[in-house]
């Protein structure tokens, strides 16, 4: 019932939200408590308003004459909520401010709909997982901007604080509280705490109050041995001093302006920098925390707390370590990532494959030598890049080379024109590598008359996007010692892809691995719903890969909008970006559940971080639009879901589906047909470089004194229907989606990329709509739509009536289709024809000019031919629509004197009484 008000209101372009509430105030489910309730209150003592108050029940001011008694109390239980009234009551008062005291500013949305052209200032006190002092200082600016006096003075005069329980809205079942002041002061606290079991904790919170934070020594040489050395009450000081940094040091951010009481999430903690986090504490400490706790808003204290409760117990009881190896095979077997990379691989045509690969352009004195070197000590650094695959005993195995030559290639392309290159560059890029004999990647440079060009090509199974940033950082600190002649300062390898591939098969054969696969047993039970989403061209029986690209640059504030909403949403840039592309997904395929893939790092140990291989883990990501939520509620869902994911995101999806019993439709791919990816760099010196992973033209970034600008090559080969790639520039945001040529037109997914442009700016200007009530037309669009496509006015001869330009034009064009029903059509001939033989009955029967005929027909090719032949005879025709009340067409009969009656053989059960003293002609049988 709720679901039919809510889709009636949305047809008419009237927003609403559902409020989750434990009872049916203010409807007739009340009634049978309203006695009961009644008396109950008549117990109570009322008095009259001591201050002003304006009442929902009438929408004014409650005079003092107006006590709220119980009968008062009775009625607003039961009566409408006139909040608009109220609103407007409080705006003739002159009152321009309006403060709501809960974590999410619901009233002051319903506020300014109420009061749309106003200027008044609206204030929520507090958001949850903000900063209070952001919100605070807002709110304050505000009010001063709007000519209140502020003291601003006494608002920052020392005090304590402790944290402090606000009132919320009943239904809300929720509390929020002030952080405690880190101001070093010696005033009293002058509120007491609230009780630990009213104030529900954040997860990984800290109830400390620290009374400075101002004043603090540097840690030096901070590791597991010293800390534990240290005095028990000084731990959680030297941690949260190391954490201070690190933090700071990875948000990019002076570490005095980090709180240590500030939820991480409100500062732009993504998960390529909780990662990076988590591999700190892993490798200078011991302690293993999950990426996906390390999302969810912690503070400095308590990730302190946390780490040091886990110093005892560094890793989870039963899970797999990561055991380094000292012996050297040369041989080992393929992770699980591989395996279906290389299956999949073997299934491809010839000319197909899926290589990571970009070219850049490099503008300045390039040292060619220099940069084969660098090549080359790349390849002997790194195993995976002479590695070859085989096939031993019916199994595949990688094997690793002591050395892999014709890795770098020298071409001069002096006389070719820039067509010629960006083919050459295309062809070398997606050109299959022979995985047995190798080498399985590339780099060719190209020199030009002016400039050079480089291209590198890898197959995917030795590598994803965090070694290539990996290698691109290397290789800049290996050319520039090179050229300088100085001293290589690279940090030895702390494990082997072959320690990765030991540790997941121990892993996943360990209790570990089993409480992984419960969960993704509990997230996808029951039938997988396919994306459904319509293409230009029908699917084939089995899947293609052929595929494109195209390309999307959204400004910079736009970018920060997003940004904003993620932090005042407690989710991060990725999750608000993936709800957007899924909320575009499910305006496209009109389905309220589906899947969308994404990809995890997949180097849960701090001894990965430096490695060059095949990492990432592909995991599913539920998207669940059930109930038409707002943007902000299904933000939240994704929110769920995504740390959910994150947090056993070890397990692989080709063992998934193979547990799951899924069964492969050979049209589509397995498990999910879309991805969505949000590309950063994780080392700090390359994130220049995330823009080129989008395969764009023209991001630029400045290294070793050279100018690097990325060349797109296109022709991806696709793997999925959809993906969608998207990074963070300079100059806001950009977004290449990828899809398959063999089911989408290029110009079909530049307009999907300009909706979902305009999708993303309607969410964040209104993130409280439902999802199903956003535009996604541009302004060109909706011109088209409602006004060009709709300019029908044509210019026709005035002389003449419309059924005598009828038979004009069966005399000019007789065979032409005149008018379509469905599956039934009309040529003008044939409709010239058939109205003439109804018009000569209607004359036979005395119809003549002035006679009325009454037309009691179906929608149908019939009912334009009664109109023409009522004209024809010179009557006018009375339409009937049979969906009418019978009373409603016998008073219409009755009041026009209609005479006579064309009806539909099957309609003649249902002619209105009296029917007129003619008898009723059956044209057809409908």
């Amino acid at each position: 019932m709720l679901e039919a008000v809510l889709d009636a209101l949305s047809r008419q372009g009237i927003s609403s939200k559902p409020l989750a509430v434990s009872h049916a105030f203010h409807s007739p489910l009340m009634d049978s408590i309203l006695d009961e309730f009644e008396s109950a209150a008549q117990r109570i003592a009322c008095s009259a308003p001591r201050i002003l108050l304006i009442s929902n029940l009438t929408g004014g001011i409650l005079g003092a004459e107006q006590t709220p008694d119980a009968r008062y109390w009775r009625e607003h239980i039961r009566a409408e909520v006139k909040f608009s009234a109220g609103m407007s009551s409080l705006a003739a008062l002159g009152i321009d401010a309006f403060i709501e005291i809960g974590p999410s500013p619901v009233l002051l949305g319903m506020g300014k709909r109420c009061l749309p052209e106003s200027q008044f200032a609206w204030l929520p006190s507090l958001r949850q997982n903000q900063d209070d002092w952001q919100t605070l200082l807002d709110s304050l600016g505000k009010l001063y901007l709007q000519g209140a006096g502020i003291d601003w003075a006494g608002f920052d005069e020392g005090y304590s604080r402790r944290k402090v329980s606000l009132p919320n809205y009943p239904f809300d079942r929720r509390r929020y509280w002030l952080e405690p002041s880190n101001k070093n002061t010696d005033s009293t606290v002058k509120i007491a705490p609230v009780p630990s079991k009213d104030v529900p904790q954040r997860k990984n919170g800290n109830n400390n109050n620290h009374k400075s934070q101002s004043v603090r020594t540097p840690v030096m040489g901070l590791d597991r041995s010293a800390l534990l050395n240290a005095e028990p009450n000084q731990r959680q000081r030297l941690l949260e001093d190391y954490l201070q940094k690190q933090t700071a040091r990875i948000l990019g951010m002076e570490p005095s302006r980090l709180s240590l009481v500030q939820p991480l999430d409100t500062l732009g903690l993504d998960s390529l920098m909780a990662m990076e986090l988590k591999n700190s504490l892993e490798r200078t400490f011991g302690v293993n925390l999950s990426v996906a706790s390390l999302l969810q808003g912690p503070t400095i204290s308590g990730l302190a707390v946390e780490a040091l409760n886990g110093l005892d117990s560094p890793e989870v009881p039963n899970e797999a370590r990561l055991v380094i190896s000292n012996h050297e095979s040369d041989e080992s077997p393929l992770s699980y990532g591989q395996q279906a990379l290389w299956f999949l691989h073997e299934l491809l045509p010839e000319d197909i494959s899926f290589n990571v690969a970009g070219a850049i352009r490099i503008r300045g004195a390039l040292d060619v030598t220099a940069l084969e070197r660098a090549f080359a000590q790349l390849t002997g650094r790194h195993e995976s890049l002479r590695s070859t695959f085989h096939v031993v005993a019916g199994e595949p195995i990688q094997r690793v080379h002591d050395l892999m030559m014709g890795v770098f290639k020298l071409e001069d392309v002096s006389d070719w024109d820039e067509a010629d290159l960006r083919g050459r560059l295309t062809a070398e890029a997606h050109r299959p590598f022979d995985l047995e004999h190798g080498p399985v990647w590339r780099a060719v440079l190209f020199r030009t008359k002016s400039e050079h060009v480089l291209l590198l090509a890898m197959d995917h199974i030795i590598t994803d996007f965090w070694s290539m940033t990996v290698l691109a950082s290397e290789t800049l600190v290996l050319y520039e010692a090179n050229k300088s002649g100085g001293t290589i300062s690279l940090p030895p390898l702390q494990a082997r892809y072959s320690d990765f591939v030991r540790w997941q098969s121990g892993m996943l054969a360990s209790a570990a691995g089993e409480r992984l696969w419960e969960y993704w047993r509990g997230e996808l039970a029951g039938e997988l719903p396919a994306l459904n989403l319509p293409t230009d061209r029908p699917r084939s029986a089995l899947q293609t890969y052929r595929g494109d690209s195209r390309h999307l640059f959204m400004d910079a504030e736009l970018c920060a909008k997003v940004k904003s909403l993620a932090q005042e949403q407690g989710a991060t840039m990725f999750m608000t970006l993936l709800a957007a592309f899924q909320t575009l997904l499910y305006r496209y395929a009109n389905q309220e559940k589906f899947l969308v893939g994404s990809v995890t790092a997949g180097r849960s140990h701090a001894e990965l971080a430096g490695l060059v291989g095949y990492f990432i883990n592909p995991i599913p990501l539920k998207a669940d639009f059930s109930g038409n939520p707002t943007f902000n509620e299904f933000l939240a869902r994704v929110r769920r879901t995504t740390l959910g994911a994150f947090e056993h995101q070890d397990y692989p999806p080709a063992l998934l589906a193979k547990r799951l019993g899924i069964q492969r439709d050979s049209s589509r791919p397995p498990l999910f047909e879309t991805m969505f990816i949000l590309q950063k760099a994780q080392e700090a010196g390359v994130q220049a470089l995330s823009p080129f992973a989008l395969g764009l033209d023209g991001a630029r970034m400045e290294a070793a004194g050279l100018t690097l600008e990325s060349i797109a090559l296109g022709g991806e080969p696709a793997q999925f229907d959809l993906t969608m790639m998207m990074s963070e520039t300079e100059g806001g945001l950009a977004a290449a989606l990828q899809f398959n040529t063999d089911l989408f037109d290029a110009a079909t997914i530049e307009q999907m990329l300009g909706h979902f442009h305009s999708l993303l700016r309607e969410i964040v200007s209104d993130p409280h709509k439902p999802v199903s009530a956003y535009s996604l037309l541009n302004e060109a669009e909706r011109r088209r739509l409602l006004v060009e496509w709709n300019q029908t006015q044509a210019e026709y001869p005035r002389d003449l009536c419309v059924h005598e330009l009828i038979r004009e034009q069966a005399r000019r064009t007789p065979d032409s289709i005149a008018l379509q029903f469905g599956e039934q059509t009309l040529t003008y001939k044939e409709l010239d024809k058939r109205s003439t033989r109804v018009a000569k009955v209607l004359s036979s029967r005395g119809v003549k000019p002035g006679t009325l005929v009454g037309l009691f027909v179906h929608r149908s090719l019939d009912m334009v031919v009664g109109q023409l032949g009522a004209l024809k005879a010179g009557g006018a025709y009375l339409p009937l629509d049979p969906s009418f009340p019978a009373e409603r067409l016998a008073f219409m009969l009755a009041d026009s004197g209609a005479s006579i009656l064309l009806t539909q053989s099957n309609l003649r059960g249902k002619l209105p009484e009296p029917t007129p003293k003619s008898f009723a002609l059956t044209m057809s049988k409908g």
